[in-house]
Parts: structure tokens; C-alpha cells; sequence
């Protein structure tokens, strides 16, 4: 089951269950997997709110790239 390969749907509800989040995708910079784990946290009070995401992952955005293609506080 992407992004779980190797397991099927059983085994990864289970790992889930018991704690286990996926790897660093070997493409993902270790800042963008940590913003994926607190997406992940068990708690959904403590996982980041859209705002918290749109300010992190707008952070992680060259600002050229910022500039021409996202436009994260217009409406």
C-alpha cells in the first residue's frame, strides 16, 4: 500500500496503530518530513492548524517561486 510498499492494508493500519510513521522519502528534505510527522501526531490538537502549514511550507518555497506561482494570502 503506497506509501507503506510491501505491506497491505492490514499491516499498515496495524503499524499505524502502534505508533510507526513512514520513512524520510529519500527526496524529502529532513524539514518537510518533520512538517509531515507533526501532520501525523496522534493527537489531532497538536497537529499544525492549515495556517501553521501554509506559513511553513511557504517558508520552504524559494521566494521566486513564492512570488510567481503560490499567492497564499489572497483570497
Amino acid at each position: 500500500s503506497a506509501p507503506y510498499p510491501g505491506l497491505n492494508n492490514k499491516d499498515v493500519i496495524s503499524k499505524l496503530k502502534q505508533g510507526y510513521r513512514m520513512e524520510k522519502p529519500n527526496h524529502a528534505t529532513q524539514r518537510l518530513h518533520d512538517v509531515m510527522r507533526e501532520c501525523w501526531l496522534k493527537d489531532p490538537d497538536h497537529r499544525p492548524s492549515f495556517a501553521d502549514l501554509v506559513a511553513k511550507m511557504g517558508n520552504m518555497v524559494d521566494a521566486r517561486v513564492r512570488e510567481h506561482y503560490f499567492k497564499f494570502d489572497e483570497e
